[in-house]
């Protein structure tokens, strides 16, 4: 099994006000694979809708959405996504950490036209 994660896009958190950390999972045969979600340290369900494998016989991929509010991805919280195949089995993780920001709006400031162009 490979794991990769991909952080929230920039739009996402500034247009949608959401933030969605998506884990994907390649290999062969991962109808048995199960996905699990830890934010800073605690297991996490809310949020997160897992997508049937899909894709040829010889590489499958399984992809897995965790949704977060804006305020808990920008607090500078830890995302871990781990597949494992059965109970018996390791899992395998990704982690992704998110940097701890402000959410401020951008500030506009119009300017008016240069004498040049009013003429």
């Amino acid at each position: 099994l490979s794991v990769f994660i991909q952080n929230p896009s920039t739009e996402e958190i500034w247009i949608n006000k959401t933030a969605t950390v998506v884990c994907v999972v390649m290999g062969a045969d991962l109808s048995q694979v199960q996905i699990y979600w830890q934010v800073s340290g605690r297991e996490r369900t809310t949020g997160a809708v897992t997508h049937q494998p899909r894709g040829e016989r010889t590489q499958d991929r399984l992809s897995s959405k965790l949704r977060s509010s804006v305020e808990e991805w920008t607090s500078g919280v830890e995302v871990v996504c781990s597949a494992q195949r059965s109970p018996s089995s390791s899992p395998v993780s990704a982690r992704t950490e998110s940097a701890k920001v402000e959410t401020k709006s951008p500030k506009i400031r119009l300017l008016p036209p240069a004498h040049e162009e009013t003429k």
